[in-house]
């Protein structure tokens, strides 16, 4: 059984690349919606709450083969969840399954919310609950059908206990003709048509993702996806349990848009580590504490460099499917205010309003790029291309500032002998869209 799933998880993972090649067909999954096996990725999971922990136990799942294993619980409320909204719709009836264990006997509860469009009303309901007897896995399953014009479908896991416990094997079904009839158009896509010179990307965020009407034309058209919102600083550090040495992070927001990228072959690009805005203040506290003063340069070098290790590290343990084909480092440092007399973002406000910078209040000054750059090609993945954003660069003024203060001292970390001679405006045409500067 063991040799089998693994074959099968396989199997699932080679057939998404046939969503790279000009003539599109009805997807894999006709029948079988979603199949979370675990074995390749997470699939999607992750606590509800950042202080539950996820991790993949690999011959603790159903049948020895590889499970989740929740932990860190504290609240019988707590457990693993995951938003399918990609892969369901409203009006259709779906059949649900997973495999669930405990130690200890325990009543497993499987529920699913579900929001409407016009009212963005939630609603919660009880798919399955059911008592597992200790020390043997036990099947949840259930079917039900969703309204029409509702969206998300969040499924949670939690039981009677505070203990840890293990699922695995989570399925949902429909029949066939119900599935096909969401499938991507046929023919030839954006990506098919322009794949001998670059990737054709789209941007998902917390609501897009949440809409299945919109899988189509992502499958047929892009091979690259971005988050939004999802991978800045605010979404993924997470303020408890951080230390200056070990800043603890987390890729809930983006699980779902993992997910679709690692079953649909669609590269991923992170975006970013280090921006004046959407960065908590307390990150730059001492204590991580907003009421705290700020700490001095060498302290913020350990927090980044921990903060960009440890995310690289989530990727490469959580989706090692997923082609991090390349990252955002810094994004918009150069302030247009400044822009002809060094660039540098005020200080005189906190959470970047204004276009307010706490890592000018730490620095002083911008030499924090360097170093996030330092640190990114140190930890990232092969293969990852590390950018340099921003945007404006067509004013005179701010390019060359980006020039001067971001690409040259970059540049003559890789070819001190040639940074120099960087031409003002071919590298700097397109700042925003393509690289101003990448690490090769």
């Amino acid at each position: 059984m063991k040799k089998h799933k693994k074959m099968l998880a396989v199997l699932v993972a080679l057939s998404c690349v046939t969503t790279a090649f000009p003539q599109f067909a009805a997807p894999a999954y006709a029948e079988e919606v979603v199949y979370d096996s675990f074995e390749l990725n997470y699939d999607g999971w992750h606590g509800t709450d950042t202080s539950i922990e996820l991790t993949a136990d690999d011959n603790g799942g159903f049948d020895a083969t590889r499970g989740m294993k929740v932990t860190g619980r504290t609240s019988v409320d707590d457990g693993a969840a995951s938003s399918k909204g990609l892969y369901l719709f409203g009006g259709i009836k779906y059949d649900y399954s997973m495999q669930v264990f405990s130690e200890k006997d325990s009543t497993f509860k499987l529920t699913l919310t579900y929001v409407d469009e016009e009212s963005e009303e939630a609603t919660v309901v009880v798919l399955a609950e059911k008592k597992a007897k200790g020390g043997e896995w036990t099947k949840l399953s259930a079917d039900y059908k969703a309204p029409e014009g509702t969206y998300e479908y969040k499924l949670t896991l939690t039981n009677d206990s505070t203990d840890d416990f293990v699922f695995d094997d989570v399925k949902v079904t429909t029949n066939k003709s119900a599935a096909v009839a969401y499938a991507a158009p046929y023919g030839k896509g954006l990506k098919d048509e322009f794949a001998d010179y670059f990737r054709v990307g789209n941007i998902l965020n917390g609501g897009t993702v949440r809409n299945s009407g919109i899988q189509g034309i992502l499958l047929k058209d892009h091979n690259a996806i971005e988050c939004e919102n999802e991978t800045k600083p605010y979404a993924t550090i997470v303020q408890n349990g951080s230390t200056d040495t070990n800043v603890k992070v987390t890729l809930d927001s983006a699980a779902a848009i993992l997910d679709f990228c690692a079953k649909n072959n669609i590269a991923f690009r992170g975006h970013t580590f280090v921006w004046h805005s959407q960065t908590p203040e307390w990150f730059f506290k001492q204590g991580f504490n907003n009421n705290n003063g700020y700490v001095n340069s060498s302290v913020m070098d350990q927090r980044m460099e921990s903060y960009i290790k440890n995310m690289f590290n989530a990727y490469a343990t959580q989706y090692p499917t997923v082609n991090l084909y390349s990252y955002d480092v810094c994004n918009e440092v150069i302030f247009d205010g400044t822009a002809n007399s060094g660039g540098l973002r005020p200080t005189n406000n906190t959470e970047g309003r204004d276009g307010s910078s706490a890592w000018v209040r730490v620095y002083g000054n911008n030499s924090f790029v360097e170093k996030a750059f330092t640190y990114a090609k140190k930890y990232r993945p092969a293969g990852c291309k590390l950018f340099y954003n921003d945007y404006n660069e067509f004013a005179n003024d701010k390019k060359e500032c980006i020039k001067k203060t971001i690409l040259i001292p970059l540049l003559s970390l890789i070819f001190p002998a040639t940074a120099e001679d960087l031409p003002t405006s071919s590298r700097l045409r397109n700042t925003r869209l393509s690289s101003s500067i990448a690490w090769m």
